[in-house]
């Protein structure tokens, strides 16, 4: 199954920041408040950037957990146990 085109690159800031991500969400909104087109106090603004930002990290802290194999019980996708290869026999003289 081939990923989608549109997905962000592995070790994009999307991919490992939620700080860049609520940084983001910060721009867009006082580009808003700026513009006029949004009104919002300080304390609303920091308390949505604040929730974006630990919404963010727990999605990503999922997300990438989901996508390790774990040590203490490696299982492949389908739930077959990863057992490491017997190791070479060598001929005897």
């Amino acid at each position: 199954m081939s990923e989608p085109a549109h997905r962000a690159q592995p070790g994009s800031p999307t991919q490992t920041e939620p700080a860049a991500i609520a940084e983001a969400v910060r721009v867009i909104l006082v580009a808003l408040v700026g513009a006029g087109w949004l009104a919002l106090d300080d304390a609303t603004l920091a308390s949505i950037v604040s929730v974006v930002g630990v919404l963010a990290s727990v999605a990503l802290t999922w997300w990438t957990r989901r996508k390790v194999t774990s040590l203490a019980r490696p299982r492949a996708t389908d739930g077959t146990p990863l057992v490491p290869a017997a190791p070479p026999t060598r001929p005897t003289e």
